[in-house]
């Protein structure tokens, strides 16, 4: 952490317990907020940054810090393949639904916990994939996903809200992966 970044909201020991049931991981879910004072800072249009494959969520603290890039607040969690080779292996769903609900339950924690109605996303690699998709399921009107988004207590009103969240923030795609 740089001296003007500090601990923003975190989970409670029971969203950390039912992320545990969800997704058999946990997520590991990070709200930096930058408090530096030559950044001007919407503390209420932070960036969820999905990171790539063979990475985790701590790289946003990377690029942040040496790269002049995601300006602001962020949030940060991880994909169940982060760490070392066999779960790279054994869960790597490179951008698919088993990808898609941890995101979307942290989008929705974002919303909830901090009173969203805005946010920005930045994914990189598998990450912007995730986003593509995430926004596909938000927006499917088969009823494919319900079942699914229902267990993360998404349903038709939720996905209507954080769509529009979405959709008053920036989306930025880095390095997307389009296919395999």
């Amino acid at each position: 952490y740089r001296s003007t970044w500090k601990p923003g909201a975190q989970p409670t020991r029971i969203d950390r317990n039912a992320q545990k049931v969800l997704f058999s991981y946990p997520l590991k879910i990070e709200h930096i907020v930058d408090m530096d004072p030559t950044v001007q800072t919407n503390h209420k249009r932070p960036t969820l940054y999905l990171h790539g494959w063979a990475d985790t969520g701590r790289s946003a603290l990377l690029l942040k810090a040496l790269c002049d890039v995601l300006p602001g607040d962020v949030i940060t969690f991880d994909f169940r393949d982060r760490g070392v080779v066999i779960p790279k292996l054994r869960h790597s769903n490179l951008g698919q639904l088993p990808d898609v609900l941890p995101a979307l339950y942290t989008l929705k924690w974002a919303k909830d916990t901090l009173n969203l109605n805005e946010i920005d996303l930045f994914g990189y690699s598998r990450g912007a994939a995730v986003v593509l998709n995430l926004i596909a399921v938000l927006n499917d009107k088969t009823g494919k996903y319900d079942k699914e988004l229902a267990r993360l207590q998404i349903y038709a009103k939720e996905r209507s809200e954080l769509l529009a969240m979405i959709q008053r923030g920036c989306i930025t795609l880095n390095c997307p992966l389009t296919n395999v």
